[in-house]
């Protein structure tokens, strides 16, 4: 399964997709608000995950974009702050999940696991709050 990573930071952006690999995902990375929607086009991923904190168009506004194109397509938003009013924001932009950066080394795999697996039963992307178990 593929997931396609938006984040500005190349550092960064390199933690997530050992996450995803190790996880089992393919993990495709790209650094501009620019690329998500031409690599998601292209790639066809089974989840996205963005960055909260994008240069010029932020997470929560690339939510709502990739949201309107890809409406059953699950995405996971990131953010440094572990849950309060951006994890409200995110949900209310349509994000299916939200994970901490400070927990994207050992949660990322999970959460992505249990997004498609909820889509996979329900046969759209369900709307939980963050964390694996939907906290």
């Amino acid at each position: 399964m593929k997931v396609v990573v938006a984040d500005d930071s190349r550092a960064f952006l390199a933690v997530v997709q050992r996450a995803l690999q190790s996880a089992g995902y393919e993990a495709v990375g790209v650094t501009s608000w620019l690329e998500l929607p031409k690599t998601v086009a292209r790639e066809r991923p089974d989840a996205v995950v963005i960055d909260a904190s994008m240069p010029v168009l932020e997470g929560i506004q690339l939510v709502e974009v990739t949201r309107r194109h890809w409406p059953e397509l699950p995405i996971v938003l990131m953010a440094g702050e572990p849950f309060g009013e951006l994890a409200n924001q995110a949900q209310a932009a349509g994000a299916t999940a939200y994970v901490a950066k400070t927990d994207v080394p050992t949660q990322l795999g999970r959460v992505i696991d249990h997004v498609l697996r909820r889509r996979t039963a329900t046969g759209r992307h369900p709307r939980v709050q963050g964390g694996a178990e939907g906290r």
